[in-house]
């Protein structure tokens, strides 16, 4: 989650977020996991396309998501 938040609202100009983001992925990391006030990574990548990307297809969700696959 913060690696997607960071690379969305605070990007580090020498930071490589999709470099992170993989190997937290490819560690196991939960791409769906929410934070404590309930926020899932793909909704904090924001507008971050590679990341959410990235998100997506390791089967992240996004908020509008979940809420039509829970209607």
């Amino acid at each position: 989650g913060w690696a997607a938040h960071g690379g969305e609202n605070w990007p580090n100009p020498a930071g490589d977020y999709p470099r992170v983001m993989r190997l937290l992925l490819e560690a196991g990391a939960n791409p769906d996991a929410p934070n404590t006030w309930g926020e899932h990574p793909i909704d904090l990548a924001g507008r971050n396309r590679e990341l959410s990307d990235m998100l997506w297809a390791a089967g992240g969700r996004s908020r509008v998501e979940r809420d039509v696959d829970d209607s």
